[in-house]
């Protein structure tokens, strides 16, 4: 154990520690010895960086996820809870909407809209494309209802508009051309009936019937009696 041990000391005594004054005032401690490589020289003040940050977290899986009960606050946008999921290629109509048909006949367009996409969803489970991860918070999804896009039956019933250029322009012509939704004509509204005119005879009373003393009884009274007199028997 000596013999390996000895020829380790001299090596040890030869590092040598060298301190080179750098600008500014800081020093630096260069560390050589036999078999070792200087570090390069330097022209400045050495700076401090930070760790390197930890890798960000891959992003939660896209998967189908069912939804329910929903509600359709309008023909691009469904509510799922807390979630919120604007169908992807659709442009909503606004409730308020006005639209003119070839008539020239103007109709709210905007609530028609909206109750067909309600009456067409009906509160049934619609499954969308999210992250697996996803509690709340508005996405741009695709969703299906009874394994068809929603938003392309939407558009193709002409109750929603294709974005520019989206995958939908196709359904929204066949929406125009067959005069369906948005692109037909104005519903016709039956008018109500007339009401009776009201009589200024207002009719008997069959509830009560007057008396003589003009007193009132019902009807389905019976009269009193008059009390009976009872005779004493002889004795009493």
């Amino acid at each position: 154990m000596r013999s390996l041990a000895r020829p380790l000391v001299p090596a040890l005594a030869a590092v040598a520690v060298l301190v080179a004054a750098a600008p500014g005032g800081a020093e630096v401690r260069i560390i050589t010895g036999p078999g070792i490589s200087p570090p390069p020289s330097l022209e400045g003040a050495p700076e401090r960086i930070a760790p390197p940050r930890p890798p960000a977290e891959p992003p939660a899986p896209i998967v189908e996820r069912r939804l329910g009960p929903v509600v359709v606050e309008s023909a691009a946008e469904i509510r799922a809870g807390r979630l919120r999921i604007r169908l992807a290629g659709v442009e909503a109509v606004a409730r308020d909407e006005v639209c003119r048909d070839a008539n020239g006949e103007d109709w709210a367009c905007g609530r028609r809209a909206l109750a067909a996409a309600r009456r067409l969803v009906r509160l049934r489970p619609v499954v969308c494309l999210l992250p697996s991860d996803a509690r709340r918070g508005t996405y741009d999804a695709a969703c299906t209802l009874a394994g068809e896009d929603l938003g392309r039956q939407f558009v193709a019933a002409g109750w929603a508009r294709a974005t520019a250029g989206g995958p939908l322009v196709a359904a929204e012509a066949d929406a125009k051309a067959a005069g369906r939704g948005l692109w037909g004509a104005a519903p016709v509204v039956a008018a109500l009936p007339d009401l009776p005119t009201p009589s200024d005879t207002l009719p008997p009373d069959l509830t009560t019937a007057p008396l003589a003393d003009g007193a009132a009884t019902r009807l389905d009274e019976t009269p009193a009696s008059p009390p009976t007199a009872v005779t004493p028997a002889p004795g009493r």
